[in-house]
Order: structure tokens, then sequence, then C-alpha cells
């Protein structure tokens, strides 16, 4: 912008040079006034120009720029997005009768009974040891929810007591060729995986952290099919983030595509004594 006021300096002294001895003085004001006013509106207009465009690192008007285009533009595309490339599932089990489920949520088992709770459905096997209890999610289309696909799933449980008791909250179920998520064992809780149903590997598993009774933990698992990598997450509920805790490499999907089940909670009393596993929801995201 400086050489432009430099030229515009110039011209004007040159054309006052000329016009001396023809004008008065009054007159060269006056063009001298409307030669301002000229380069102010060129001025206000490379303002103008400057405002819409984006520098880096970013300034206050830059922002503004990116926050407007993304209310205008994003929502929609971000509706499109999920809609045409992902599936997403938010379900959870509901008790009728202490006998069945709505929803195509099975059970089954040994010495269990199930029973709703405040905080969702209760699993609760009895006083002798082995005695265990599965829910499992089965939908109806099974050839939706596949393994060569990327995907993650959220859910949350509870343990009244965690010593001598095994327990698993998982993507796919233990009846399946694979399967993986978390299992808690003994106050510890694992990130796994289990492929041995489909000739693969046998129950992998990486410890995540230790684990109280009575206390809810809400987890995170995701599955990436290109190179078989689990990443395990938990939420921190002082920063209500989800943090890493661990990872594995799994040998799948090993030219599986199609999934039984989508989900699966199960526990497994080690000692005669009872031990419940409370669970209430299950939230799952996968590419189409």
């Amino acid at each position: 912008m400086k050489w432009l006021n430099l030229i515009l300096i110039i011209f004007i002294m040159v054309n006052i040079g000329r016009a001396m001895p023809e004008k008065n003085q009054n007159e060269i004001i006056q063009e001298l006034n409307q030669v301002k006013r000229e380069l102010a509106e060129v001025q206000d207009t490379i303002n103008k120009i400057n405002k819409q465009r984006l520098n880096y690192p970013l300034d206050k008007n830059s922002k503004e720029i990116i926050r407007r285009t993304y209310k205008e533009f994003l929502p929609k595309d971000i509706m499109e997005l999920v809609w045409n490339e992902y599936i997403y599932v938010f379900d959870f089990p509901i008790v009728i009768d202490g006998a069945s489920f709505l929803g195509n949520w099975n059970m089954g088992g040994s010495g269990v009974a199930f029973r709703g709770s405040s905080d969702g459905v209760g699993i609760e096997v009895g006083d002798t040891s082995g005695d265990y209890g599965i829910l499992v999610k089965s939908p109806d289309i099974q050839d939706v929810f596949r393994w060569d696909k990327r995907q993650r799933f959220r859910t949350a449980f509870k343990l009244d007591f965690v010593s001598s008791v095994t327990a698993y909250t998982s993507r796919g179920s233990q009846d399946d060729n694979f399967s993986y998520g978390f299992k808690i064992n003994d106050g510890t809780l694992y990130g796994y995986y289990d492929t041995s149903g489909n000739s693969g590997t046998s129950e992998v598993t990486t410890e995540v952290m230790s684990i109280s009774g009575g206390t809810i933990y809400t987890v995170e698992a995701r599955f990436n099919p290109n190179d078989g990598k689990i990443t395990f997450y938990v939420k921190n509920t002082t920063t209500e983030k989800y943090e890493q805790v661990g990872s594995l490499v799994s040998d799948f999907p090993l030219g599986e595509t199609t999934s039984s089940n989508l989900a699966e909670f199960k526990v497994t009393t080690n000692t005669n004594a009872d031990r419940t596993l409370d669970v209430s929801w299950f939230e799952y995201i996968q590419k189409r």
C-alpha cells in the first residue's frame, strides 16, 4: 500500500506543478481534496478485501470468517456425512418381567437372575462358584454390523464386588469368531480381544487400571480393521473426557465380514458368593 500512496503523491505534485500558472490556489486545494477522497476510497476498498482474507496465525477477523462459514455449512454437512456414511446405534436392555427383554437382547447362564435397577439391568449370579450370566444383543439383520469396517463402542458398568469375579463388556460375543472390549478380573480392568473362534489368537489382554466395587465406569474401545489395532479409553469423571489407557494389535478380521452379535455383557462368580454386574446402555458407530 505504501508504494500506491507514493505514486499518487508524485502524481499530485506533478499535476499541481503543471496547473500553477493556470489555476488559482482555491482550485488547486479543491482538486487536492478530491484526490485525497479518492485515495481514501481506494484505501477503504483494500481494507474490505483484506478483511475477507484468512491470515495465519489466525487473527480475530480470520476466526470470525471461519466461525460464520462453519455455522452456515457445517451442520448440514455433518448430518449428511453421518446419515450416508455411518451406522449408529444407541441401545439399552429393558427388563419386562425378570425373564425377558425388549429389543432383541437375549439372556442365558447358570444360577443367574436378571432384574431392573436404578443403574439399568442387574445381572446377578448365584452363590456357587462358576455361576454365570450373559446378556447378548442379537440384531435381526445381522449383515448390517461388520468386522471389516472401522468402528467403536461405548458403555458403562458397575460391579457390586470386584474380588473373585470375572466380567466382560464386549463388542461381539465369546460365541462369535471375534470379540473385543473390556474384561474385569479380581479388581483389575483389562482391554482384550479374542479371535480363537476363527482359528486365530486366543484371548489377549492389556492391563488398564484397578477398579472398585460400587463405582460406575464408562469405557470406550475403537477397532480399525485396516491394521487390526484396538484402542481402549476410560472416561475421566473429573474432566469428563475419554482418556486413552491402552491398545492392542489383533489378527482380525481374518476374512470375516458379518457379525452375529452386536454386544455382550457377561459376569461369572469365582467364589461361593453372589456377584452382580449392572449395565444400562450400549453405544455403537460403524462405517458403512
